[in-house]
């Protein structure tokens, strides 16, 4: 139990704590993101990659898909680029938790593209991966330096939804791709409380869980 003493009379309160963010993949500001997919430049076919190295722990929870970042070239223009997030089912397979909508790439070089009113659940803590596929002439920027490893598909099927498996020719290939999902945690939301402690004094909790106490009334 916690015991909460007070010391003169008056009125308690806290502040509401700052949620948790996180990123999955490297960024967009990846130092040395140089190169590109493709022998012909990024007008070649699409490409499917996953980040093998730059993983992101996560508690059990509901997370919001706040932002993402990355470093590309648009090519001719009329290219997209759409986020992955998965987790690994084993031997460079894995499964998709959420996937983004497709991402415009009008410019070239690092930019930010705002998500809202996406989020994801998982159960238990998990280990969540980033990926990103770009297609018809957008291509992001790797780093063949560093040590990153990726997997890597120069024909692979384009996830649409959560729940679909992404398999790869290619793994584990000496890449970094210039690209990251930004992650929020959404707050726990309080539902209930008792607005009257055990010796009387008012208690107010809020649905984001800060609070007043008053023991002004208490015995």
């Amino acid at each position: 139990d916690t015991v909460l003493n007070i010391a003169a009379l008056g009125v308690l309160g806290n502040d509401v704590p700052t949620p948790s963010t996180y990123q999955a993949g490297a960024g967009g500001s990846l130092a040395g993101a140089t190169e590109l997919d493709g022998l012909f430049g990024p007008a070649d076919l699409s490409r499917l990659n996953m980040d093998d190295v730059n993983s992101v722990t996560l508690d059990a929870g509901t997370y919001d898909v706040s932002s993402i970042s990355f470093n590309a070239d648009a090519g001719t223009g009329g290219g997209y680029v759409r986020p992955i997030l998965a987790v690994s089912t084993g031997n460079d397979v894995y499964e998709t938790i959420w996937v983004g909508g497709e991402i415009a790439v009008t410019t070239s070089g690092v930019q930010t593209a705002t998500i809202t009113g996406e989020s994801f659940t998982i159960g238990e803590t998990t280990e969540i991966y980033s990926g990103v596929y770009h297609a018809d002439g957008a291509a992001v920027y790797f780093a063949s330096t560093g040590g990153g490893a990726s997997d890597h598909d120069g024909s692979g099927t384009e996830p649409t939804a959560a729940g679909q498996t992404v398999n790869f020719s290619n793994p584990n290939i000496g890449r970094t791709y210039a690209f990251g999902v930004e992650i929020a945690q959404q707050p726990l939301t309080i539902t209930a409380f008792d607005a009257v402690s055990a010796n009387g004094a008012a208690v107010t909790v809020n649905p984001d869980g800060s609070f007043t106490y008053d023991p002004t009334g208490s015995a």
